[in-house]
């Protein structure tokens, strides 16, 4: 097992919330954060390096989330880290035995693998496309 360490960026952190409109307002109005993207189960909110996005946990959009290896209902929080490399990354976790969710796979927004905390929380590794 090598030692090397993966070179990770905190892209973004997801928070699968009950209410979205609530969850909008909170952030929104009493943080003073700017929304920059508002889509009807996608928000996201400027905190300058890192985004801040929230998503419904029971939807519509709950088929969309099973396929990517989500299921409804969701433990509540979603960790995205940037790496260079996405075969690399998962090659090197797997190593050090880490079970993942999802292999890796393409998106229209880049490429992405998961696997859980602990605690059930996504921890998800995300590579741009070239």
């Amino acid at each position: 097992m090598t030692d090397s360490r993966l070179e990770l960026t905190l892209e973004e952190i997801v928070l699968w919330v009950a209410d979205l409109d609530r969850s909008v307002a909170f952030y929104r109005d009493a943080l003073l954060l700017k929304l920059t993207v508002d889509r009807p189960a996608w928000k996201v909110f400027d905190t300058g390096a890192t985004r801040l996005c929230l998503r419904p946990r029971a939807s519509v959009y709950a088929p969309e989330l099973a396929r990517h290896g989500q299921v409804e209902g969701h433990p509540g929080a979603e960790i995205v880290f940037r790496v260079e490399n996405l075969d690399a990354a998962y090659a090197s976790l797997c190593e050090r035995g880490q079970m993942f969710e999802l292999a890796p796979r393409e998106l229209p927004f880049g490429r992405v693998a998961s696997l859980c905390d602990p605690d059930g929380n996504s921890v998800t590794f995300f590579e741009k496309p070239a």
